[in-house]
């Protein structure tokens, strides 16, 4: 195992939009230190549960067991220093990014980081940014447009309506976006909500109750209840006993087996 201070330490960081390969990329370099018999010490953040909890994950489905998630790099203390390789995935959630990858490299670690290097919006994030003038390695890579599928996709467009700028989401809230495709999508976008045609972020979390309550009425509109025919209530079964007197009360005036032998007797005398 090296030790600190041994060899001088260095950061490698890849950027993208999403869909770009960025944290395969980063497993990639650290199997390939585990190969060469270095430890690896691997930091994901708490909040990124898509696909696993307890491992980092590419979006298809590549797992590398994590040591630690956690929502800032200073929850980890003193963890990492033991270790030859630092990698952290996601690297733009960290709020301490920066100062955490500095201090690694300064005492002759190396350090992977992986991270988004702008928003939905195309707004860069503070920390990827800082951290680009202090590393050695700086890595873009694109991702092919999910929209035009002809073009190399530099940016990430949100296709749900949310003004959170950290909304932890897969292709179900997110596309890969050519510049030609994210502006016009932009734009078109743009326009509907200028026409109310788009639900605005405030509108969006009542959507589903709302659907459901129209989805309701229409059916009742297509398919109006009947109201159900009466039925006799059903009635517990009788004994013998209870038979025979309800066949008897039923009709009172059936004559008997003496009266029937009476009345047969009187016809034939007469």
């Amino acid at each position: 195992m090296m030790l600190e201070n041994e060899s001088h330490g260095h950061i490698e960081l890849i950027i993208g939009p999403m869909f770009a390969g960025k944290t395969t990329e980063l497993m990639r370099r650290v199997r390939r230190e585990l190969f060469a018999k270095r430890s690896c010490y691997v930091i994901k953040h708490s909040r990124d549960a898509r696909y696993s909890r307890e491992s980092v994950s590419s979006h298809d489905k590549l797992l590398l067991g994590a040591t630690a998630a956690v929502a800032e790099l200073r929850e980890v203390g003193d963890a990492w220093r033991p270790y030859d390789v630092v990698a952290v995935d996601e690297g733009q959630f960290f709020p301490d990014i920066v100062e955490f990858c500095n201090t690694a490299a300064d005492v002759g670690k190396t350090v992977i980081v992986s991270a988004l290097d702008g928003d939905y919006r195309r707004q860069p994030f503070d920390g990827i940014c800082r951290l680009i003038p202090l590393a050695e390695s700086v890595k873009k890579l694109t991702a092919v447009c999910m929209e035009c599928h002809c073009r190399s996709a530099s940016f990430t467009y949100r296709t749900v309506s949310s003004e959170k700028r950290e909304l932890i989401g897969g292709a179900d809230m997110y596309i890969a976006a050519c510049r030609t495709c994210f502006v016009n999508k932009s734009k078109k976008r743009a326009e509907l909500e200028a026409k109310g045609s788009v639900q605005t972020p405030e509108k969006c979390s009542d959507a589903p109750a709302a659907e459901k309550q129209k989805g309701e009425q229409r059916e009742a509109e297509e398919d109006p209840i009947t109201p159900p025919t009466p039925t006799a209530a059903a009635e517990p079964p009788l004994s013998a006993t209870a038979a025979r007197k309800r066949l008897v009360d039923v009709d009172e005036n059936v004559p008997t087996d003496a009266e029937r032998c009476k009345s047969k007797a009187r016809l034939e005398c007469h």
